[in-house]
């Protein structure tokens, strides 16, 4: 069996760090200040991230809206 800590993909060394049994062991605790924060203190303290998740979410929305409402109007009998 190989050892993880010496696989290779490609001419590439995994990094030691990320073998297998590090994935059971207990994650690092989250600080006391991030689960009790606001919508507001965290789009203030996260902006740039907010407004990706913004845009990303209004493009997937919208092309979902576009298909629809294309297909509605190319189905009228105005537009056949």
């Amino acid at each position: 069996m190989t050892d993880h800590k010496h696989a290779r993909v490609g001419s590439e060394q995994l990094d030691p760090q990320y073998d297998d049994a590090s994935l059971l062991e207990k994650p690092e605790p989250v600080p006391e200040s991030e689960p009790k924060m606001a919508l507001w203190a965290a789009l203030r303290r996260w902006p740039r991230v907010s407004w990706y998740a913004l845009a990303l979410t209004s493009t997937i929305l919208l092309w979902g809206f576009d298909n629809v409402l294309v297909g509605s109007v190319s189905a009228m009998p105005v537009f056949q």
